[in-house]
């Protein structure tokens, strides 16, 4: 493989430049290479180095790459980790989900050592290189999607999310692989920029990672941050550092993403001297927040790198919702446009690999869709200084005024891809998924790029691995074949008669688009049938970590129930909700409806036999109406009492403990309702709600 370093010791002994050509630097708030300004439009794809689904990595990498640069793209994010544990027990934290180990780049192997095989990556470091494109490396990641700081952590005497920044013998071995991955590629122009690690926070996901400490605070991630950038530019002096923060503030604010509650500051983060420009994210779905309130996020980030003096990168966006995404994005488009700040969306997709599409996870543009047109094409020319009109094709309209003619690369033709016809022949197919019953003939190179968790169980060290059959014994037939559906087609359809699906063909019930429509014609018995085939559609999605199936089944359940269903159905709902779906976006829908007819539905008996889990109770209780500063007052007032009930536990029943706590409740917030106030009981006397979780209501 020729690399630039190859090249560099060619001509060792030509005199040193200050920074090699080809490096990417900064000028002031501007990235700058070769003496000219870099102003980029960019992309992320976080999985080109375990994009070996295909007939060939090395090409498929570089197909992916040169469409990229065609559509006016120059800088490409991705990761430069796959770390994975060879002690994992099944079950255990953190629960990772991996691509297979041949793919993995550090694997601990539970004796103290480890094994460090860049391979893959190298191909993503050449493919780089023979296109031109630039490349922002990240060499961890704060969540459990191929390994990351937990991995470290269990392996080396930690307790917690945040011993990663705290512990010496974890950091130790983090430069341990920091030092195999700069030295590797320091000499290749490919490379922009090494980044500490995807999203680092105090804490991660509730249910996958290990839990955050008691004291973390921004001040240890800024510590963390100063020590490994400064370690990375004593191997590497030439290349750029940065954080790959979400962009998290440390001031005085009420707003979490403001005011350090996720452990990062990003004022503090951009002063460092050995942090040559900072990142942040947009995820507005996902934090609760508006389409505006990104608008400011990003002219707040663009003025703290004004102040510091240094780039700021909008490094990842995303919007779930197809039919806004245009009109979202491309108002933030806008207004990094207007800072003259590069930007990079979430994620990168195309259709020409040599598999088909890459998965997409809910936010995948891919070039050959309608919405690639204005939001790369168009967005890069831009960038690039194009002031192009919009295509004939397009779905926006051509600006008002004067244009120029400068030309927007065309979009690819999408190929349509053999995932259907595969799946009806069974041709190929080379592991067998079985639910009640049924056999389902699939495709490793189809279904594992899908779902971390279905690749981990026929790539590691588990049965499935060897025997190639994956049981299916959670879940009903109907929601397994909806699942099998979307993985080959990317849809699926819920008949309000399930049985009706045991008759179709494998084709039929893939083609099949008559999905019954919500109106008066459907009998609260069909909906709630459809429903609960959403909910559980996507609990499978969830249990197989098939992140863009369960963003899709939320999205079907969230559409019916807008139009208010009958108020018999929902215990129903509510029941299937809390005893088997974690999906906060469900239960923030279901918690929503229910708050809305909750007079109704305390009317209800089977509402009042509901032993509903504390999380949704919690959101019930909250979209009440009740004020959230007379429920943090009266939390705050109710501390000490908690504090009494847990230590009366051993001496009195749950239930007597539940008629104390009502009672104080019941004083202080002026519940109404008998009902709500037994839940808020459970709750407190359960010990939830303590001093600690109050940050979550401001």
């Amino acid at each position: 493989m020729k690399f630039a370093s190859i090249i560099a010791a060619a001509f060792a002994g030509a005199p040193a430049l200050a920074v090699p050509a080809g490096f990417v630097t900064t000028d002031g708030t501007k990235f700058s290479l070769d003496g000219k300004d870099f102003f980029f439009a960019g992309s992320n794809a976080y999985y080109l180095p375990f994009n070996v689904w295909g007939t060939d990595h090395y090409n498929d990498v570089k197909i992916g790459l040169d469409a990229a640069k065609d559509a006016g793209l120059k800088v490409i994010r991705t990761w430069a980790f796959h770390d994975q544990n060879k002690t994992y027990v099944s079950g255990g934290l953190p629960q990772y989900g991996t691509g297979a180990e041949d793919t993995a780049m550090q694997i601990f192997n539970g004796d103290g050592t480890v094994k460090i095989d860049l391979s893959k990556l190298d191909v993503v470091v050449e493919a780089a290189e023979a296109t031109g494109m630039k490349l922002i490396l990240a060499l961890t990641n704060n969540w459990a999607d191929y390994g990351g700081m937990d991995v470290y952590t269990v392996n080396l005497g930690g307790r917690y999310h945040d011993d990663f920044y705290r512990l010496p013998a974890i950091k130790k071995a983090f430069k341990n692989y920091i030092k195999a991955v700069v030295e590797r590629y320091k000499d290749s122009a490919a490379v922009l920029a090494w980044e500490l690690a995807n999203e680092p926070r105090c804490g991660a996901d509730g249910t996958r990672n290990l839990p955050r400490g008691p004291d973390c605070a921004p001040a240890l991630i800024t510590s963390w941050v100063d020590e490994m950038s400064t370690y990375i530019k004593s191997i590497d002096a030439d290349h750029l550092v940065t954080t790959g923060s979400e962009g998290g503030f440390n001031r005085k604010s009420d707003d979490w993403a403001y005011n350090g509650a996720d452990g990062t500051d990003f004022d503090a983060e951009i002063a460092l001297p050995n942090i040559d420009f900072n990142t942040f994210h947009s995820y507005p779905q996902a934090w609760s927040k508006t389409t505006d309130w990104v608008v400011q996020w990003i002219k707040d980030h663009a003025k703290a790198g004004a102040d510091a003096g240094k780039p700021v990168l909008h490094e990842e966006y995303g919007w779930t919702e197809k039919a806004t995404r245009v009109s979202v994005l491309s108002k933030w488009q806008k207004a990094s446009l207007d800072l003259e700040m590069s930007d990079m969306y979430w994620q990168f997709g195309t259709s020409a690999y040599s598999y088909g599409k890459n998965h997409d996870d809910g936010n995948t543009i891919y070039l050959e869709d309608d919405e690639a047109q204005p939001l790369v094409y168009e967005h890069a020319a831009a960038v690039n200084g194009e002031n192009a009109p919009p295509s004939p094709t397009s779905t926006t309209k051509a600006p008002a005024g004067p244009t120029t003619t400068t030309k927007v690369p065309p979009k690819p033709t999408e190929t349509a891809g053999p995932r259907v016809a595969r799946y009806e022949s069974g041709s190929f197919s080379d592991f067998t998924l079985v639910c009640d019953g049924h056999e389902f003939k699939l495709h490793q190179m189809i279904v594992c790029p899908q779902s971390p968790v279905i690749n981990a169980a026929l790539t590691g060290g588990f049965q499935e691995a060897t025997s190639k059959v994956l049981a299916v014994n959670e879940f009903d037939i109907s929601t397994v074949r909806s699942m099998i559906s979307f993985l080959y087609t990317g849809e699926y359809r819920i008949d309000s008669s399930h049985e009706a699906r045991r008759t179709l063909t494998k084709m039929e019930y893939l083609e099949d688009s008559e999905e019954p429509s919500l109106g008066t014609e459907l009998t609260a018995n069909e909906t709630v049938e459809i429903l609960l085939a959403h909910i559980r559609v996507n609990a499978i999605a969830d249990y197989y970590n098939i992140e863009s199936l369960a963003q899709l089944a939320a999205s079907k359940f969230q559409t019916i129930i807008e139009d208010g269903p009958d108020v018999e159905i929902l215990p129903r709902i509510i029941q299937e909700v809390s005893t088997s779906n974690r999906d906060a976006r469900l239960q923030s829908s279901v918690a929503s409806l229910a708050a809305l007819r909750i007079d109704d539905l305390c009317k209800l008996p089977a509402f009042q036999e509901l032993e509903i889990e504390h999380s949704l109770t919690k959101k019930i209780l909250f979209d009440c109406g009740r004020s959230k500063e007379l429920f943090k007052v009266a939390l705050q007032a109710s501390q000490q009492q908690v504090v009494e009930y847990r230590e009366a536990l051993t001496k009195q029943s749950d239930a007597e403990i539940v008629v104390r706590t009502s009672a104080v409740i019941m004083e202080l917030l002026g519940l109404a309702n008998p009902y709500l106030t037994i839940c808020a009981a459970r709750i407190v006397a359960a010990g939830i709600l303590e001093a600690s979780t109050l940050m979550f209501y401001q």
